[in-house]
């Protein structure tokens, strides 16, 4: 993708969440995110999304947004940048048990991938995905992190998962190639890792 058309992708992605999200006119949007005009910006949307603005305020569905990737990984920074970070802004990992409700998961269970380089290297686009789910974002189960990767067992066999709790009750569009499976409350334990650097 062409820095170009990136620039273009994420300006037309954060007015489709000022769709969903706000009440602000359409126009205000357009002028926001850097159109000529209404009419700019309904072209625009079209072509990226297949619906007008308009139609997808009045019903939201999952699109693939192009989102902001977060590179943030605590180990990393840990393992390489350590001895570059002021120590002071550094801190313990906050270990805890956390009561996680009944919900809902929507997402990909990949049982032939076993690790999160694997899941993106077996034929997954980490740029739909993840943009998929963050159309999805307003439905995130309260209180939990928005995308979330991890292991499940299956039939004895051990699969990676990428997707978005949401609550027990969702009853929206599932993504095409995406499943939404309930999943029973539970007690679990949670680290929380923090690594600020300065």
């Amino acid at each position: 993708m062409t820095l170009r058309d990136y620039i273009r992708m994420r300006r037309i992605s954060l007015a489709a969440l000022s769709l969903r999200d706000t009440d602000t006119r359409i126009l205000d949007i357009a002028f926001t995110y850097g159109f000529s005009s209404q009419e700019a910006f309904t072209r625009a949307f079209v072509k990226a999304f297949g619906v007008t603005p308009r139609v997808y305020r009045s019903c939201p569905r999952p699109i693939s947004l192009t989102t902001r990737i977060e590179v943030f990984s605590p180990y990393y920074y840990w393992s390489k940048e350590r001895n570059n970070m002021n120590k002071e802004a550094i801190k313990e990992p906050q270990i805890t048990v956390e009561f996680i409700p009944a919900h809902k998961f929507i997402g990909i269970w990949d049982i032939n991938s076993t690790n999160y380089g694997s899941f993106w290297k077996n034929g997954h686009d980490c740029d739909e995905i993840c943009g998929t789910l963050e159309s999805l974002s307003d439905h995130t189960l309260s209180g939990q992190l928005g995308q979330t990767a991890g292991w499940f067992m299956e039939n004895g066999s051990k699969g990676y998962l990428y997707g978005i709790p949401v609550a027990a009750d969702y009853s929206g569009i599932i993504p095409p190639g995406m499943t939404c499976r309930e999943i029973p409350s539970r007690n679990t334990s949670c680290s929380l890792i923090r690594l600020l650097t300065i």
